[in-house]
């Protein structure tokens, strides 16, 4: 409680931009998301030289690959998962209270930008992959187009998470100057609860609210496939990692 009291302007920054985000997304046409989708789609074309053509009302289109850069691929969900854990997983540990507010303010400019290169990546994948695996995208079946596309969304915005998560860790304990203690290999779990209630929890309730659940069900079932997998290798690649390393020692 007491940390909390010292750094109650850091939660309640936090606690007005995520709801605040996520509300204006929904009321936002294609110009109100400019200041998001402009940056990714420039990034798109730097890193991969491809053509996109703003349209009014629409987004941004690449008519060779028929790929829209539209407000649903602005990333805002995203924004808001990595700003809002950030801030609550990490500003507990500063040593005052203006450096919980430097802390906050440099995470949610870190967090834009990060939102930025992931989303970039995101729909780079999202226009090669189904090309890659050619009619296997489009066949009806377990792999549709549908099921594809949030696969590839889950995989990037998961992986990009917990990568985010342990550098935050990496450049708090440059700024302490501690180093935790003990060498679990075990990743912590606010990456994966924010996650989940961001992505799986949150939507559930709504889905259930409208009785539309036979659609979230097969969506939840990719989202939690996916995530299973991408942390079933990570826990591997660490043990394995750690085994090595006291192996040398």
């Amino acid at each position: 409680m007491q940390k909390f009291l010292k750094h109650w302007p850091s939660y309640l920054f936090v606690c007005m931009m995520v709801p605040g985000l996520r509300y204006y997304y929904g009321r936002l046409d294609c110009e109100g998301l400019l200041w998001i989708l402009t940056p990714v789609v420039r990034l798109v074309r730097f890193l991969s030289g491809m053509d996109f053509v703003y349209l009014a009302g629409c987004g941004y289109v690449n008519h060779r690959y028929r790929f829209v850069v539209a407000p649903s691929c602005a990333g805002i969900r995203f924004l808001t998962i990595a700003m809002g854990m950030l801030i609550f997983s990490f500003v507990h540990r500063m040593n005052s209270r203006k450096q919980g507010m430097v802390w906050t303010l440099s995470a949610s400019a870190a967090a834009y930008g990060y939102t930025v290169l992931v989303n970039s990546i995101r729909i780079l994948l999202s226009i090669h992959l189904p090309r890659v695996l050619g009619q296997v995208a489009g066949k009806e079946g377990r792999l549709t187009a549908e099921r594809l596309h949030t696969m590839i969304g889950t995989g990037v915005y998961f992986v990009s998470l917990l990568i985010l998560y342990g550098l935050a860790e990496h450049v708090l304990e440059k700024i302490l100057n501690r180093k935790k203690a003990g060498g679990t290999v075990i990743r912590p779990a606010a990456p994966v609860c924010w996650y989940a209630a961001a992505v799986l929890i949150l939507p559930f309730m709504k889905q259930a609210a409208a009785g539309n659940l036979s659609i979230t069900a097969g969506y939840a079932w990719t989202v939690l496939g996916v995530c299973s997998v991408i942390l079933i290798t990570e826990q591997l690649f660490l043990h394995l990692r750690y085994a090595l390393l006291h192996k040398r020692h």
